[in-house]
C-alpha cells in the first residue's frame, strides 16, 4: 500500500511540474541595476509637511537577495541624533507585467507597492500616488560616481516641484 502511495505522489508531482508554465529567469532584469549593490552614505534635505527644508544625513545598504533575483533597500536619515527616515524597500521584476516593482515600507507602518522603470543605464525612477497628487523619485550615478537621487511632487500637470534632494557615495 506505502509503494502505491508513493507512485500515486510521484504521479501527481511530475504532472503537476509539467503543466505548470516555465516562469522566465528575472535573474538578467535585476542584474541591470546591480549599480546600486553596495553601502552608501552622504547628506541631502527633505520638505517637512509644514514646508520647512530638514537637513539630514543618510545611509543606504543595498543588497541582492533570494539568489539575485530582488534587491532589498535600508535606508536610514537622521537629522542629528533625531530619526527623520527609516524605510526597507525591495526591487522586483514582475515578468507577468513586464515590468519592475518597487516596494517601500516605513518604520510608521505606511507601505506601498509602485511601478518603477530603468531610465538609463545607472538611472531609475519610481512613482507614488497621494491624496495630494503624485511623487517621483528619480535615482542616478551621476558624473562623479555619487548617488543623485530626487523627488518631485507634481503641481498641475508637467509641473513639477522638488521636495526631496540627496547625493550619497560609495563606502
Amino acid at each position: 500500500m506505502r509503494h502505491c502511495i508513493l507512485l500515486l505522489f510521484l504521479f501527481i508531482t511530475s504532472f503537476a511540474n509539467a503543466q505548470a508554465p516555465q516562469m522566465p529567469d528575472v535573474k538578467p532584469f535585476i542584474a541591470k541595476l546591480d549599480w546600486l549593490i553596495g553601502e552608501w552614505e552622504g547628506s541631502g534635505w527633505m520638505m517637512t509637511p509644514t514646508g520647512q527644508k530638514e537637513n539630514f544625513t543618510q545611509t543606504e545598504s543595498i543588497q541582492y537577495q533570494l539568489d539575485q533575483s530582488i534587491i532589498q533597500i535600508e535606508g536610514m536619515g537622521k537629522a542629528g541624533d533625531k530619526v527623520v527616515h527609516n524605510a526597507l524597500a525591495i526591487i522586483s521584476y514582475i515578468p507577468q507585467k513586464e515590468e519592475y516593482s518597487f516596494m517601500s515600507y516605513l518604520s510608521d507602518g505606511r507601505q506601498g507597492n509602485y511601478k518603477a522603470e530603468i531610465l538609463g543605464e545607472k538611472s531609475m525612477r519610481w512613482w507614488l500616488e497621494t491624496p495630494r497628487g503624485q511623487l517621483k523619485y528619480t535615482i542616478e550615478i551621476n558624473e562623479k560616481g555619487e548617488w543623485y537621487e530626487k523627488g518631485e511632487f507634481e503641481m498641475g500637470k508637467d509641473n513639477w516641484f522638488k521636495i526631496f534632494e540627496m547625493t550619497l557615495t560609495k563606502k
